[in-house]
């Protein structure tokens, strides 16, 4: 395994939701504070971004060849040189939330977590929900989030595993295609001294990919025992978000947020042995296309 560079000059003050498109070779991640979409294009070291309407949590593959995102209370559509934003869908929650982490699944659907900007607010614990969007419409909310993150799905589509930072759980659900979903279990926990569970995205060995924010490192982890297979020392303490990307997605692309001594926020890559899956896109179909 290589070591860990920094991958741009540029830095957030919250840096997430990164995402590979293997069809212009760019990174794209968010600012979630700054209301920015970035995209990275490694070939030529080239960064440039769009500003958004409000805090942004995640940015996805639309299957119309554009880029999503969840933008102030609204699921945003882009072209993939960030021009020409319009309004896919608008979602009603109280204002001290924003969105945070979000994902589609195999079937197309997008799922997105909201949260407090302020984790001192009383309605902080518990006050998050995660929300299940397809052709503008919602289908489903789950409730009693604090802080709803790290998405991902099994390589055989029978489970899907998330992660609520606040507990340090990952979670999993037992998936009988698009529309069954069994109720939620522990799949495993992560123990204090090795941080609070953030982003996380699947290799192509059924492995997952964790960011631990608050102790400056990415882990691998088994999701049918909890066994830690891998962990990647990461120069900044708040790791925000994981994902794979490059022509072989075989280099992992890391974020991560400035802490309280203003250290933080670039944006890391590393490559590594195994291979990671391409993102699913929104409105496609089970190969995400």
């Amino acid at each position: 395994m290589e070591r860990v560079i920094q991958a741009a000059a540029e830095t957030c003050g919250l840096g997430e939701g990164c995402m590979w498109d293997q069809e212009t070779g760019s990174l794209y991640f968010v600012d979630i504070t700054g209301c920015r979409i970035y995209r990275y294009r490694p070939e030529e070291n080239r960064l440039s971004f769009c500003e958004t309407r409000g805090p942004v949590g995640c940015v996805f593959p639309t299957a119309d060849h554009g880029i999503g995102a969840g933008a102030g209370r609204s699921i945003i559509r882009l072209e993939k040189d960030l021009t020409g934003e319009r309004t896919l869908a608008e979602l009603d929650f109280p204002a001290y939330l924003r969105f945070n982490d979000g994902k589609c699944d195999p079937w197309g659907r997008l799922w997105i977590g909201t949260m407090a900007k302020d984790q001192s607010h009383p309605g902080a614990l518990g006050g998050g929900s995660l929300y299940c969007v397809s052709g503008g419409r919602i289908l489903g909310v789950k409730g009693g989030f604090t802080i709803p993150n790290g998405l991902a799905w099994s390589l055989d589509r029978s489970r899907f595993y998330h992660i609520d930072t606040q507990t340090r759980k990952v979670d999993v659900y037992e998936l009988d295609g698009p529309d069954r979903m069994s109720g939620r279990q522990t799949s495993f926990h992560i123990p204090e001294e090795d941080g609070a569970p953030d982003g996380m995205c699947m290799d192509s060995q059924g492995n997952l990919w964790i960011a631990m924010w608050g102790a400056g490192k990415a882990a691998c982890y088994d999701p049918s025992t909890g066994r830690r297979l891998e962990e990647i020392e990461v120069p900044a303490v708040n790791v925000s978000c994981v994902a794979f990307g490059g022509e072989d997605l075989k280099t992992l692309y890391i974020t991560t947020a400035r802490d309280q001594r203003g250290d933080g926020g670039a944006l890391y890559c590393v490559r590594l042995p195994v291979a990671g899956l391409a993102p699913y896109a929104y409105g496609g179909n089970e190969d995400g296309k």
